[in-house]
Order: C-alpha cells, then structure tokens, then sequence
C-alpha cells in the first residue's frame, strides 16, 4: 500500500518541477493552463518508469542525470541570449524522459527474455541510450568548447560531408586542447553510465506496470512526439536533412542559373560611384500599429524622429501583394508581379540582378534557412555571395533561437571601394508576439494582451531598425537602407495574417528609405520624385522595380517604368493596385473591412 502512494508522489513532484522549469522562459509571462496536458503525461511517464525498477534510488539517480543533461541545453541557450519559450522546454524535457523510458523499458524486457533475443534487446537498449546520450552531450560540450555558440546543421556537416583533409583544417582552427579534453570527459560520462545503468536490477513481478509503461510511451511516441519539434534534436536533424535536400535541388537548377547570370554580366551597367546599400525586410509588421504612421501609442520612437529629417522618405500607403510570406517576397524580390504575364519560375531575382551588375550581395537573416515550401526564398537568398542565418529552429516560422538585434553583430566586413547590398531578414512581429522581444521591452498594458504583445513586438522591431542604421550608416560608402516588410498583421481580431480571414490591415505594411547626402546630391532628381511619390498607393510586388533604379543598374530586361515609384511615369492607379495576388483590389477596402 505504501508504495502505491509512491506512484502518486513521484508524479506530483515531477510535475510540480516542470512547472517551476517552464518559468525559464524568456517570455514575459508563463501560461500554465495552456500545456498541463503535455506536463501531465510526462510525469505519469516519469512515475511509471520509477515504479518499473520498484522505485529504486540508482535508477531515479540515472534518469534525473539523464533529464538534466537534456535541461543543459536550455541552459545554454539562454546563456546565449537565446529566445527559449515554455513550450521548448517541455518539449526538451519530454523528448528526455521518452528517449530514457524507451531504454530503460527494453532494459527491463529484456530481462524477461532468455537466449539470443535477450542479448539482441539489450543491446539494442544500450545502444539507444549511448546515441541519446551523446547527442546531448555533443551539444552541450560544443556550446562550452566553441566560445559559447550553439551548434548547428552547417557545424556537422562540416565534419562529416566533407574529405579528411577539410575535416583536418576545419580541427585545426578550433582548440584542440579543449576538444580533447570535452571528448575525453564526454567519453567517461557515457561510460559511467552505461555501466550503472546495465546493472540495474528490474523487478519481474511489475509484468502489469511494464504493460502501462509500454502503452503510455508507446502514445506519447505515436501522438505526443510529431508535435514536440521545438527542442534541439528536431531542431539539429531536420535542419541536417533539410540542408542536404535544398542541397540537391539548388544543384539541379545550377546550370540554368548560371548561364541566366552570365547573359547578364555582359548587358546590366551601373551609373554611379561606389556605394552600400541596405535592404531591411521585416515581418508580419503593419503600419496600422506604428506611431510613425499615426498609431495612438508610441511603438516607433526611433521612426518618429527618423521620419523629420529631409533625407527621409516614409510611403503612406504601401500595400503587401500577399499575406503570407513565401508569395509575398517571391513578388516583391523577383520581376514577376501581379500586373504582368512574366512566368514566376523564370522571373529575374532581385539579387540575381544585382550580382550579375557588379554588386557584392549579402543576405543575414533571422528566418529558418531551409522549409519545403519556403524554396523560392531560398534560392533567392542564396543566389548572394554570401549568407548568414542565426537561427537553428527549422520547420515552422515561429521559433528565433535569438532576437532580431543579434543580426546587427553579423554585418559583414566590406570593402569601400566596391558596390555591396545587403540584405537584412528579420524575424520581426510573427506570432507568437511575446516570443519576438526581451523582457525589458515589454511596455504597453491595455484590454487587449495580444495587441499589448504585437505593440511590444513593433516597439522592439523599431529598436533593432535603429541599431541596423546605426552600424550601416557608420561605412563611408553608405548610400540608402530601405525598410520593407512581407506582409502586415491583423492583431486586432486575433487574425495573424492568414489570407483565409483577410482584412485590409494585414496588407498594410511600413515602407521607409533613408539616404546619405551624398547619394541625394548624386540622385536629386530620382529623390525628388520619390519624395513627390510617397503618398501614392504602391504594392510590394512593385519593390523588384524601384530597388534596382535606386541601385542605379541600367540596361535591366523587360523593364517597366510604370511599375517604378522613382520614375516620373509611375503609372499604378490606386485602382489597379491588388493583393493576395489578385484576389483583392485595394480600392475595395471600406467596402470589406465594413
């Protein structure tokens, strides 16, 4: 009877520690109604797995060291800084627990078993808990050997894609002192452990426990574990695959790429000096929530000021072509728009062009790198000379391992005397909002949380664009950053930005230019246009027409002056103008939103 009760206490106390872990996160506040469910049945997992080995102190011992290794990795992260939501904590926890339940379960079969099958068992038991080991502890030592950076899917398949002689040099340039050192504990570790763990004694006559224990993970294996994917082995293995597979496909259209590129080269001129330009493409942000554009609270302070000075231009009435982000930038950064018959497979990039003229091309961004229907981002992005992409979360865009002012950090060194552009993507206002800023930028308090949080979320976006333009405007070669987000947001009725609930404010995005003095004395005229075009209706599938004008690039093929905001024969009427390519005029919007 006694240990009956034992059960019931090893669960409450599991669960009341997760609870208290969940308050890691570096979300302003912690929903504890919200994932119970998940908590529950991890401790009910946990209790089974004690009550198994009859509540035994070393296999409570094992399976607590086991967990905490897995809670080093949030540890990590936030020692980086790192964006760490509840969820991603029971996540890592739960993937724990299974991964030492479904060892210690075979464990315990396979002392029930005689002959070659039991050997099979238990080595296959073993096995399972040496890779679950050392995935964690590979993790957890290279964050402490590599000056605190998380390791990521390019890290490993640095080491094993390559020859022996890259995986030499890619050694050479760390400490090999403490690699040795991290390798050889790492090394006694598991061997510590896999010895304690093989000598734990199972009690036979808990046949009926092992039945409920096999059928609680057996659920959270089949159920549970599909939705677990924000925890560092989803994280690390599906970026891995994913990597490989953009691999092949970007391969696949090399030659086509390359012979496009080539034609280029010998037609595309540039009209000016030398300059840097920056290129700012946020997310999920509407002008409808930012004091720069009227808003009621002050959720843009650095726009406010920015927005007064003579070499600023803000565009009232910019518009998304959609509301998703894959359509929306695959318009907006490509010569494919709403209004033309261009085919979008063999639509020009923005950054194909502007390559082919002679610029150096970077592209830093804070999004997950590699996602199925994310492709033709992705290749965009990745036709730059170089790429940086600091986030490790892969598979849905909802996760940032850090917040948008890390990417300043990244700016990449430059040379002066050439033409560069640089593109910033930034994580900005996506749902979840709370997720998207640090504690200390939580500001606004009113009826409504979700809107509190997506003002936040705007207040700490308007922060990072004033730490980009700082560091940009430091290079003398600096010419102009251009701020442009995807799409809007509708936080207002709990809507995101999905097309299917459509209302105008998701389409109403920020568009800003600001330039240095000498690019405005070089270009008074293009700039004196703009200036009398910023309160024109404009959409962003325009943005391909306008950029490569600023840029000064000549000669581009098939190019439409009336679709350039900088050209004096600007010719989109507020009744021509559409969104969610097509679907839906801007002149309809009192009519829908009323």
């Amino acid at each position: 009877m006694k240990k009956d009760y034992l059960f019931l206490i090893y669960l409450i106390c599991f669960f009341s520690i997760l609870t208290i872990l969940r308050f890691l996160t570096t979300a302003s506040f912690v929903q504890i109604e919200m994932l119970n469910a998940y908590t529950l049945m991890f401790s009910v997992l946990f209790a089974l797995i004690c009550c198994l080995y009859d509540y035994s102190l070393k296999n409570l011992i094992l399976c607590t060291i086991f967990i905490g290794f897995y809670v080093c990795t949030i540890v990590c992260k936030l020692l980086t800084d790192a964006v760490v939501s509840e969820r991603e904590i029971l996540c890592t926890v739960g993937v724990s627990i299974i991964f030492y339940a479904s060892s210690a379960s075979m464990l315990y079969v396979s002392s029930l078993l005689k002959g070659t099958i039991k050997k099979i068992i238990k080595v296959l038991a073993v096995f399972l808990l040496i890779l679950f080991l050392l995935a964690v502890l590979i993790y957890v030592g290279y964050f402490f050997v590599n000056e605190k950076n998380l390791l990521d899917a390019e890290c490993i398949l640095t080491i094993f894609q390559t020859n022996l002689l890259e995986v030499k040099a890619y050694l050479l340039e760390k400490n090999l002192y403490l690699l040795s050192i991290a390798g050889a504990f790492i090394l006694g570790v598991v061997t510590s452990f896999v010895f304690s763990f093989t000598k734990l004694k199972p009690n036979n006559s808990k046949n009926k426990i092992l039945l409920m224990t096999i059928v609680v993970l057996l659920y959270n294996l089949i159920f549970m574990t599909p939705k677990m994917k924000q925890n560092f082995v989803y994280s690390l293995s599906d970026n891995v695959i994913k990597t490989l597979k953009s691999y092949k496909e970007y391969e696949q259209g090399k030659e086509e790429r390359y012979a496009r590129l080539e034609n280029l080269k010998g037609v595309l001129k540039i009209r000016q000096e030398k300059g840097l330009y920056v290129v700012v493409i946020g997310e999920s942000t509407t002008r409808e929530h930012m004091s720069g554009y009227g808003y009621k609270r002050l959720t843009t302070p650095w726009l406010n000021k920015v927005i007064k000075q003579q070499n600023t231009i803000l565009f009232k009435n910019a518009y998304s072509n959609h509301t998703h982000t894959v359509p929306a930038l695959q318009y907006a950064l490509s010569e494919k728009n709403q209004y033309n018959d261009v085919c979008a497979v063999n639509a020009y990039s923005l950054t194909e062009i502007v390559k082919a003229a002679g610029f150096e091309t970077y592209w830093i961004s804070n999004q997950e790198r590699f996602m199925k229907k994310d492709i033709p981002v992705a290749v965009i992005s990745r036709t730059t000379n170089k790429q940086k992409f600091i986030n490790e979360h892969v598979g849905q865009k909802i996760m940032t391992t850090y917040y948008d002012d890390k990417l300043v950090e990244f700016f990449p060194k430059i040379d002066n005397n050439k033409n560069n552009i640089v593109f910033f993507h930034l994580m900005g206002c996506h749902a979840v909002y709370k997720d998207r800023y640090p504690k200390n930028f939580k500001s606004f308090k009113g009826k409504n949380k979700k809107v509190d949080e997506y003002d936040d979320a705007i207040l700490y976006n308007d922060f990072v664009l004033s730490k980009i333009y700082e560091r940009v405007s430091k290079e003398k070669s600096f010419k102009g950053l251009i701020y442009i987000s995807d799409h809007g947001e509708e936080p207002d009725k709990g809507y995101g930005h999905e097309s299917s609930k459509f209302t105008y404010q998701m389409s109403k995005i920020p568009f800003v230019m600001i330039f240095s003095n000498s690019w405005i004395k070089t270009h008074k005229n293009i700039f004196e246009i703009l200036k009398e075009n910023q309160d024109k209706y404009w959409t962003s599938d325009l943005f391909y027409d306008v950029a490569i004008n600023i840029f000064g690039i000549k000669n581009i093929p098939n190019r439409d002056e009336k679709a350039d905001i900088s050209s004096r024969n600007y010719d989109m009427s507020y009744e021509k103008l559409k969104t969610l390519h097509g679907q839906r005029y801007i002149k309809d919007e009192k009519e829908i939103d009323n």
